[in-house]
C-alpha cells in the first residue's frame, strides 16, 4: 500500500511539473517569436524593427503619460477643434484625431488616413484634406491648421508652438 501511494504522489508530481515546464516553455515560444517577427516602422516612426520591440517602445511611450484634458486646450468658437503648443486635435467619425507640429513626415501620411474617405490634396510642401464640415492642413515647416466650415473657425499651431484659435 506504502508503495502505491509513492507511486501515486510521483506520478501526480509528474503532472504537475509536466505542466509547469509546458506553460514556462510557451511563455519562452512566444517571447521568442515576439522578437523574431518583423515589425515595419515606415508608418509610426518607432525605432523597432520587430513586435516585441514595437510593443515594449509603446510601452515606455505611453506609461507615464497623463490622460488627455481637452479643457487645458484653446478652441475654436464651435469647440470642434483644439489646440495646444504640439499641436491639433479634432473629432472626426468619434475618435480625436491629433497632428503634431514639426513632424512633416508623419503628418502627411497620419491626415490622409484620418481623412481617408475624401480626397486629399497633395503638394511637396502642403497636404490639404477638406470635407463639407472641416479643413485640415499640415506644412512642411512645421504648421498645422484645421478649420471648422459651419462655424467659419479655426485653429491654427505655427512651427513654434504659438497656438490661434477663432
Amino acid at each position: 500500500m506504502i508503495e502505491k501511494v509513492k507511486t501515486n504522489k510521483n506520478f501526480i508530481l509528474g503532472i504537475i511539473v509536466g505542466i509547469i515546464l509546458t506553460a514556462t516553455t510557451g511563455v519562452v515560444a512566444y517571447s521568442v517569436y515576439a522578437n523574431t517577427v518583423t515589425y515595419d516602422n515606415t508608418q509610426s516612426g518607432l525605432q523597432s524593427t520587430n513586435v516585441q520591440g514595437a510593443i515594449d517602445e509603446l510601452y515606455d511611450k505611453t506609461k507615464n503619460m497623463a490622460p488627455i484634458d481637452l479643457d487645458t486646450f484653446q478652441t475654436n468658437t464651435s469647440k470642434t477643434i483644439y489646440a495646444s503648443k504640439l499641436g491639433v486635435c479634432i473629432k472626426r467619425k468619434n475618435k480625436l484625431n491629433c497632428f503634431k507640429i514639426n513632424n512633416w513626415d508623419i503628418e502627411k501620411e497620419h491626415i490622409q488616413q484620418v481623412f481617408s474617405d475624401v480626397s486629399c490634396s497633395v503638394d511637396s510642401s502642403t497636404v490639404r484634406c477638406d470635407t463639407s464640415s472641416l479643413v485640415c492642413l499640415i506644412y512642411s515647416y512645421g504648421r498645422v491648421r484645421c478649420g471648422d466650415h459651419s462655424a467659419s473657425s479655426y485653429c491654427d499651431v505655427n512651427s513654434d508652438g504659438s497656438v490661434n484659435c477663432t
